[in-house]
């Protein structure tokens, strides 16, 4: 197996521990996985005469224009359907995104996740990746917690469904704690709704993603509504916590945060030394991460380890050299 034959069946497989649905060509071009030390980026012929010889070796399936590594002939429908379903809860959730534009220290907001790969289910949520100014990370969730409980959209315990998941701060100038093939895809994949500029930037600084793929930010991509930003009231709440004012802010607000972090952190670790290794089997605290710079409160069940895992094993399965 050559080269090109290990990355289209690596950005297929990681398809498949995503969703399933499978990619069109242009999809497969777009976010073809990077291996080894490979700088010359395969041309949309090469791509599609090695799809030729893979699906020829019963390697890789087409349906309906859809390539997948597995035979399913219904991939092509749930794709639509997934497609419909991820538009539509950006139309539901338009407002309360919008009114995000009254958050102070800002530097970018874009969605993720499934619903940015046009990917989700009914059951979805919409998640988030918010990148805020240095010394307000703590105080930009609270506000954006309080925006969207205003709205009874922000996700917690089992509301999940149509709501608007804030577990993912970092500060701008920090890179993503979690470089892997998914999180390097996942982020390929956002959606900016707020400066597309500045997330554009942040992907940049980011050098560690063109490890595993040739493409790593859209330019042309058209988000899919827009935050006008900085609003009026941004730019008041602003100067009024720029100052010592927002220090004691920032500091009351992290020890609040923390301590109910730390008290959940410690029901996760009761629950890891419990003899019981069906509930501690399902429990994770490996992408729990709260500082000043980075908040990733992706737990107990971060999905980026799910997905790894189910990726992991494919790769396993399909004997590609990474």
């Amino acid at each position: 197996m050559n080269d090109l034959d290990g990355e289209i069946l690596s950005t297929l497989a990681l398809n498949y521990a995503e969703s399933g649905v499978g990619l069109e060509l242009v999809e497969l071009n777009r976010y073809l996985h990077r291996i080894g030390n490979n700088s010359r980026r395969p041309t949309l012929i090469e791509i599609t005469k090695a799809l030729y010889e893979l699906k020829n070796s019963g390697l890789v399936f087409e349906n309906r224009g859809g390539l997948s590594i597995i035979d399913d002939s219904g991939a092509a429908e749930q794709k639509d359907k997934r497609l419909n379903i991820s538009k539509e809860k950006i139309t539901r959730l338009t407002m309360p995104l919008k009114w995000l534009a009254i958050l102070p220290f800002l530097n970018a907001i874009a969605i993720t996740g499934s619903v940015a790969m046009n990917k989700a289910t009914k059951a979805s949520d919409l998640d988030l990746l918010i990148i805020v100014k240095p010394g307000r990370i703590w105080t930009t969730r609270i506000l954006a917690m309080i925006v969207t409980q205003f709205f009874g959209k922000r996700r917690y315990g089992k509301k999940v469904t149509d709501r608007i998941c804030l577990n993912y701060f970092i500060v701008d100038g920090a890179e993503a704690p979690i470089q892997n093939i998914a999180s390097a895809n996942m982020l390929a994949s956002a959606r900016p709704i707020l400066s597309k500029e500045n997330f554009a930037a942040f992907i940049s600084r980011n050098r560690w993603m063109e490890k595993f793929l040739y493409q790593c930010h859209d330019r042309d991509f058209i988000a899919p509504i827009k935050i006008d930003y900085p609003s009026k009231t941004s730019t008041v709440l602003e100067k009024v916590f720029n100052g010592r004012l927002g220090d004691w802010m920032e500091c009351l607000l992290k020890k609040w945060q923390t301590a109910r972090i730390e008290r959940k952190l410690a029901v996760i670790r009761r629950l890891l030394r419990s003899l019981c290794s069906r509930v501690a089997g399902k429990t994770d605290i490996d992408q729990l991460i709260f500082t000043d710079d980075i908040l990733m409160l992706h737990y107990p069940n971060p999905k980026n380890k799910i997905v790894m895992e189910r990726y992991q094993n494919k790769i396993k399965e399909l004997r590609i050299t990474k």
